[in-house]
């Protein structure tokens, strides 16, 4: 017995769906794939990270947010406080004990 693969949507909708998903912010993503999948029932999960060309963890992450947009402690933010890169400003740009400061060519 072969394998069959789902399909809910017309490959135009589908590509639609990429060409918005791809607009979106990291956050966004996970909650559009989310509400997608939701909508579809039973193996929806999986055929939407196989349309969005995403991980079907990223799917799960969207839907416990989903479940929890009302504890939402800042809405605006695209991530957690403290996460992402660190900024410039908090790097040790100080002298070290020998005074020489990082980067400096007369050091030798």
């Amino acid at each position: 017995m072969g394998t069959s693969q789902s399909v809910w949507f017309d490959e135009q909708t589908e590509q639609r769906m990429r060409n918005v998903f791809q607009t979106l912010s990291e956050k966004d993503r996970r909650r559009f794939a989310a509400v997608q999948a939701v909508q579809l029932g039973r193996g929806g999960i999986t055929y939407i990270a196989q349309v969005l060309g995403c991980s079907i963890r990223t799917v799960s992450r969207g839907i416990r947010e989903l479940d929890h947009l009302s504890e939402e402690d800042t809405p605006g933010r695209i991530r957690r406080p403290g996460a992402g890169r660190p900024k410039n400003c908090s790097r040790v740009t100080g002298r070290a004990e020998s005074g020489v400061t990082p980067g400096d060519q007369n050091r030798w």
